[in-house]
């Protein structure tokens, strides 16, 4: 079994091969189920069927004893596996249908130029710093605006850290060393126990298409001119990406792809999405966010103001193509750390989005209208509303930002808003406790649970 080293009084993983625990001599055998031959013949089908299960459970809970460092299950209970970090936002979660964003996966943003697509993996990069957690951006466009980044993570402490690229076999050079490093810090080396793995990580690559291979760019360099070598670079990708989810496969990182979105017309005339740096790259990602622009920019008093559309083109955590309304907003604030000079604010305003996406869904069907029953929202205009049933009459209507704000910290309201709008939970990182423990803790909880159902079954 995997065996644990002292780390400041707490319980960490070591990185060992699990080995099988061989029973000692006089210690009670474990109960198990065995299928015979009377069963899988017994007349009752019922019966029979109760059979086949219960040695389908049996042979998932000798898994988890051959290999205690894995983890088997079978449909129905594999969710509760699933930990990540918590989406701060009603709004979000209705489009993952998912209450966390889970760890240990690969997910990717795309947009046409300008539509937010960094913005957007830096506001996910903040969702990790509340768990004290940060990122590395490997910085592959050489228009990474550190400053404007700065706005969206806020001012106390630095969550990010920025590592320039050159080709496309540099930023998948020093990925792979961040995260082996990162690993190995996490985990221990040379039997050496590491920090433990307490916290979140994420690592953003903008974009995947930002640079050539080596060889492209040394073609050019001999040559005078570009040549044709996507496939190529498509190919490295595919196989980059199969190794690096992989590694991360059982740690507390994820793994955020920006990418760049052209359309164009297939043979039979119609629009198709196209995204440089490899079809198959898609295999492998949870969650394939498209951004676009609404409109034109607008000024809102001291803010500017810019509304975007946020879909799922593929969710493998619930329902694909939910689509969200959001705006970005940013403004100028005075510098405390600067007297006389201005900072930039910016933020994703997922309470004004939240009415906006009610509104919506009404117009749609019936989960948008139980959600207008479950609220007592009633529209004044594009951005004020009201709502008799929270206590606010028509001479009360206040924008859609203020009411977002109002439905979100009613727990009962907001809890029943993520009943209508089918959100699944499944378990958040535990703060203080490390990744592989949570894990292995839920291991053992599956494992009882096999063990229940055997009984039952019997």
């Amino acid at each position: 079994m995997a065996k644990k080293a002292a780390v400041n009084g707490t319980h960490v993983l070591e990185d060992v091969v699990p080995v099988r625990k061989k029973k000692r001599r006089g210690e009670a055998r474990e109960p198990s189920f065995k299928l015979t031959r009377k069963m899988m013949l017994d007349p009752d089908p019922v019966k029979r069927r109760a059979a086949h299960t219960a040695f389908m459970l049996e042979n998932a809970r000798q898994f988890n004893r051959e290999f205690p460092d894995e983890s088997a299950g079978v449909s129905g209970l594999m969710g509760a596996q699933t930990i990540g970090i918590y989406v701060p936002s009603i709004v979000m979660q209705y489009q993952l249908q998912c209450n966390v964003l889970p760890l240990s996966r690969l997910y990717a943003v795309v947009g046409k130029e300008g539509s937010f697509k960094s913005a957007f993996a830096t506001e996910i990069g903040r969702w990790f710093s509340k768990y004290n957690g940060w990122g590395t951006v490997f910085e592959a466009e050489s228009k990474w605006s550190d400053k404007f980044s700065r706005s969206i993570q806020g001012y106390d402490y630095p969550s990010l850290t920025v590592i320039g690229c050159y080709s496309q076999d540099d930023w998948q050079r020093k990925m792979q060393h961040e995260i082996r490093k990162l690993t190995r810090a996490m985990g221990g080396y040379n039997g050496k126990p590491g920090h433990g793995r307490y916290v979140p990580y994420l690592f953003v690559l903008d974009s995947l298409s930002g640079r050539d291979a080596a060889e492209t760019m040394e073609r050019i360099e001999k040559k005078g001119s570009p040549t044709r070598a996507f496939s190529e670079e498509a190919r490295k990708n595919t196989q980059y990406f199969r190794k690096i989810t992989a590694d991360i496969a059982k740690e507390p990182m994820s793994i955020l792809v920006v990418n760049h979105l052209k359309e164009g017309k297939d043979e039979r005339g119609f629009t198709e999405r196209r995204k440089p740096g490899g079809f198959h790259v898609g295999f492998n990602v949870s969650v394939e966010w498209q951004m676009d622009r609404l409109g034109r920019r607008r000024i809102v008093g001291d803010e500017t103001l810019m509304d975007l559309s946020i879909k799922c083109y593929k969710n493998a955590l619930g329902d694909t193509s939910r689509s969200v309304p959001v705006s970005v907003h940013w403004r100028y604030d005075p510098d405390p750390d600067h007297p006389g000079e201005l900072r930039q604010v910016t933020y994703f305003d997922w309470y004004e989005a939240l009415p906006r996406l009610i509104f919506m869904l009404a117009e749609e069907g019936t989960m948008g209208k139980d959600a207008i029953k479950a609220t007592g929202l009633v529209k004044v205009n594009n951005n004020s509303c009201y709502s008799p049933a929270l206590g606010f009459n028509s001479t009360k209507a206040m924008s859609f930002q203020e009411m977002g704000g109002k439905i979100s910290q009613n727990k009962e309201l907001s809890k029943r808003l993520l009943e209508i709008f089918q959100v699944q939970k499944h378990r958040p990182l535990l703060p203080l406790v490390d990744y592989r423990v949570q894990r292995a803790g839920i291991q053992r909880e599956l494992d009882r649970e096999l063990s229940r159902q055997i009984e039952l079954l019997k």
